[in-house]
Formats: structure tokens, C-alpha cells, sequence
């Protein structure tokens, strides 16, 4: 059917059927107004509505989708994961295991300690030096020095075990490794590794002077385990108070 003779029969029905409820001379107007613009015939009405049920699956929908893009985001290894890939375990090479190995890790944390405990230029004191503070003044002085000690990062330090619950590990000398939260790991001075338990062992860490000053002597701090037995990350942040201990 051609355009010129579907346009009279389509205003035909439209006269026919705004008749019934318009005047003619309000028909005439309607039809003047809607001559050659669009009119959409098929008008979503109310009914067609999503209802509010729909509305609240298509929102859990919504929600649902975000969580999957959530997980999906890669998260850390847990401990457990970390120790089924073997990340935390040991090197098995024999060259790893060697003390000389770790020498420039060794100075870097001497040079380290040197600095956190006595400033950018070397304020070091020697145990002559010592002997003519005060005995308030030489107090101070430690307890600041040991509450550094106990918040600075271990690991390049050599150390000893001077006491422990299990005999066979006193004697272990080394340098530290890597630190847990329950004990150290330590390269022997006579290759080889070692792993020691904080709890009921007391390490003994040196710290050497540095070099071209005359007359000082390396300085040993006794740390106590148990009182370590925290995460690295953590015990860096925490302030330690000097106390008594009875053993």
C-alpha cells in the first residue's frame, strides 16, 4: 500500500475514532496538530513497569556481581598458603647456608644499629667513658639504649643464645636471618642453619663501634625471648617499659 493512499484512510480512522469523544471542530484542531509528526503508538504504560520484587532482585544482582569483582582482587598468602608453596622454609643449597655469604648484610645492620642508637654521628661512648657518669645519668642512658634494642630490626645481627630451656642451643652463634614471631632463623658462623625459639632463650646481640675511634669497645645487649614473642612489624611500633625480671 502506497504512502499517499494510507495517509487518508489512517486520518479517516483517526477522525472516526476522536469523534466519539470530541467536538468536530476539536477533532479538526487535534488532527491540524498531529498532521506529519510521529506519534508512538506502542507507549509502555504503567503496568509495564518492572514491580518493586524485580527491582530488589536486580539490586542483589547488582551486589552479587560487585563481591565476585571483589574476590577476584588478589589478596595476600596466608600463612598456611605461604608454607605449602615452601616460602617460608629454608634454602637447601649448600651455598646459601654459608656465614660468609651474609657479610655485607652484616655491616649494613651495623651501621644501622650505630645510627638508631647513637645518632647520625656516632655519638658512641665508650665503657671507659662510662665509668664517670653518674650512676642516675648511666640508668637513663641504658633504658633509652635497651628500648631502642627492643623495637630495632634484627635481622643482620649476629647473635648468640646464652640461655635456653634446651641445652643443646646454647652456644649457637650467627647471624639472623629472618625473624618470626616465635623465634629467629640463624646462618651459623660454622654454615648451616639454625631455628631458635624465643620462648625461654636469651640471645645476646654486639654492636661494634665504628671505625677510627680509639679506645672503644663493642657494646652486647642480653635480649630475653619471652618478651619478644610478637611480630616484627608490630614490635617495631611498640614501646617497651623497663622492668625488673627475676630469674
Amino acid at each position: 500500500m502506497s504512502t499517499s493512499t494510507s495517509a487518508p484512510q489512517h486520518e479517516a480512522q483517526l477522525t472516526a475514532i476522536l469523534s466519539k469523544s470530541h467536538a468536530p471542530d476539536t477533532v479538526t484542531d487535534i488532527i491540524t496538530y498531529l498532521a506529519d509528526k510521529p506519534v508512538p503508538i506502542d507507549v509502555t504504560g504503567r503496568d509495564t513497569l518492572p514491580s518493586k520484587p524485580l527491582d530488589e532482585r536486580a539490586r542483589r544482582r547488582i551486589e552479587r556481581n560487585a563481591k565476585k569483582t571483589r574476590s577476584k582482587k588478589p589478596q595476600p598468602l596466608t600463612a598456611k598458603q605461604k608454607r605449602k608453596l615452601g616460602l617460608l622454609a629454608l634454602p637447601k643449597e649448600k651455598e646459601a647456608s654459608k656465614y660468609s655469604l651474609y657479610a655485607p648484610l652484616r655491616d649494613l645492620w651495623q651501621g644501622y644499629a650505630r645510627e638508631l642508637l647513637f645518632g647520625r654521628n656516632d655519638g658512641w661512648k665508650s665503657l671507659e667513658d662510662a665509668k664517670n657518669e653518674t650512676k642516675i645519668s648511666a640508668n637513663n642512658r641504658n633504658q633509652e639504649l635497651t628500648s631502642r634494642v627492643a623495637s630495632m630490626e634484627f635481622c643482620g645481627a649476629d647473635v648468640e643464645v646464652v640461655r635456653c630451656k634446651s641445652p643443646e642451643r646454647v652456644g649457637i652463634a650467627g647471624t639472623i636471618v629472618r625473624e618470626g614471631r616465635g623465634g629467629f632463623w640463624i646462618c651459623r658462623k660454622s654454615d648451616g642453619w639454625a631455628v631458635v625459639p624465643k620462648e625461654g632463650t636469651a640471645f645476646r646481640i654486639t654492636i661494634n663501634p665504628p671505625d677510627g675511634l680509639d679506645g672503644a669497645k663493642p657494646m652486647s645487649f642480653d635480649i630475653l625471648g619471652d618478651g619478644m614473642i610478637i611480630r616484627p612489624a608490630e614490635r617495631a611500633n611498640r614501646k617497651f617499659k623497663p622492668r625488673v625480671v627475676l630469674e
